[in-house]
């Protein structure tokens, strides 16, 4: 400490800091920039794996073989889709649907107005602000072992015919969701029970459903009373399918201001997709192959997909609908499904099973997913940088702002001295002149 305050060791690392500070910073710039994209590296990042015993993946086997009834309940979305006025979700068709099944079925209308919304102009009056008005319908599988004091949610957004041309279909996502819903209604070894929620208008609607079941107010969305709930949620999935016939399944992890699901849960999707031999992407990438794991494609390809993964936290936005979760601590993923015209295209069976053995690793659980991490880089699906790995290089690209706020402070500081001294110099001759001015 007597080094710090030494007047003389002060002005020595003032004076070095101000006159190398730029060159010190280019250097910590580029190691650090060097030094973060070589953790993409296959010897420098580590192995997924499973913190949390409880899940016991793949322990049991899948039985989930429905496949007609998957295409059955979609064709007949899409019909009523078409006779549905203004593209609105057919409400009624899903309220039988899950009625027929034997759930408990409620429905929630919203409306949602806010002063970033588009506002609609009026030739007679002011301009108004566009209200946006949807409906959530959700069935309740109540679990027979428990008292509902927990749950798991299976979410699908609903898309309107003109919402498909942009976005794509989800009918075949709904058609597994009530075909699902019919197998598990067979089943008694649930322990918690399982929400089957259709929304509309993809974020708004899953913002508003998740307002009213935690009954959390907001200023800017008024929601029709939620007369029926659950328990605590222990993890949600939120699926996309638009076809029966699928090439891939991408996972989307990324929630808003960079917030990401537990690790187990991504690790749970990938190593079930690879068992029922699906291939599975991240970012829309699939795994650089096992022989350039060692080469410069291998680490070229894993470190794009990091830094498309670093993209979207630092952009802030969820990749999908499943981001909401998060904000209340529900651990949430999204599996999207890009369908595929050859022979060997995997069946929409293949997803049901793997959406069945999610489920029942979630229904093992005692408590919520906290061993694994929470701050993680994925270069790829079975590879993964901690938050101890990228935070080293993330310290040498801080070191240069700081460089800078300090050469920044000290040049301040010799301003104000400098000025300082002018006026003491000023004052001294208007002194002397005062003196040689007055009469001896």
């Amino acid at each position: 400490m007597g080094l710090l305050t030494d007047p003389k060791t002060q002005a020595t690392v003032s004076r070095l800091i101000s006159k190398y500070y730029a060159v010190v910073s280019i250097f910590f710039y580029i190691i650090g920039i060097i030094y973060m994209l070589s953790l993409a590296h296959y010897p420098l990042s580590a192995g997924t794996y499973f913190s949390e015993n409880a899940l016991l993946p793949a322990l049991v086997e899948r039985e989930y073989h429905s496949e007609t009834d998957t295409r059955t309940y979609a064709n007949e979305l899409r019909e009523v889709a078409r006779g549905t006025p203004k593209g609105a979700i057919p409400e009624q068709w899903l309220y039988s649907k899950f009625r027929e099944l034997g759930l408990d079925v409620y429905s929630q209308n919203y409306t949602v107005s806010h002063p970033f919304m588009e506002t609609v102009t009026s030739k007679k009056g002011p301009s108004k602000t566009k209200v946006i008005t949807g409906t959530n319908v959700y069935g309740i599988l109540r679990a027979p072992r428990l008292a509902g004091t927990e749950a798991i949610v299976l979410t699908v957004p609903y898309r309107s015919l003109r919402q498909v041309a942009t976005f794509g279909s989800t009918n075949h996502g709904i058609g597994l969701m009530l075909s699902l819903a019919s197998y598990f209604r067979r089943h008694t070894y649930w322990s918690k029970d399982i929400i089957f929620l259709v929304v509309e208008h993809e974020e708004i609607g899953m913002r508003a459903w998740l307002e009213s079941y935690h009954d959390t107010k907001s200023s800017y969305i008024t929601s029709s009373l939620m007369s029926g709930r659950s328990g605590s949620v222990m993890g949600a999935i939120n699926l996309e399918l638009g076809s029966d016939s699928l090439d891939h399944i991408d996972i989307m992890i990324e929630g808003p201001n960079g917030q990401l699901p537990n690790l187990d849960l991504f690790n749970l999707a990938v190593r079930l997709c690879k068992r029922e031999g699906i291939a599975v992407t991240f970012q829309n990438r699939q795994d650089a192959l096992q022989a350039q794991w060692l080469r410069y494609e291998g680490f070229k390809h894993s470190m794009k997909t990091m830094l498309l993964n670093m993209a979207h936290q630092a952009s802030g936005k969820p990749s999908g609908i499943h981001g909401l979760f998060l904000q209340y601590h529900i651990e949430a993923l999204t599996l999207k499904g890009y369908p595929s015209q050859s022979r060997r295209a995997q069946s929409i069976v293949s997803v049901g099973r793997v959406l069945e053995g999610m489920t029942r690793s979630i229904n093992n659980l005692l408590e919520r997913l906290h061993q694994s991490f929470f701050f993680y880089i994925l270069p790829s699906t079975e590879r993964y940088i901690s938050i101890g790995l990228y935070m080293p290089p993330f310290g040498l690209l801080m070191v240069v702002p700081i460089l800078h706020g300090l050469a920044l402070w000290i040049a301040s500081g010799k301003v104000e001295d400098d000025q300082e001294g002018e006026k003491v110099g000023e004052s001294d001759e208007k002194h002397s002149d005062e003196k040689k001015r007055q009469p001896s």
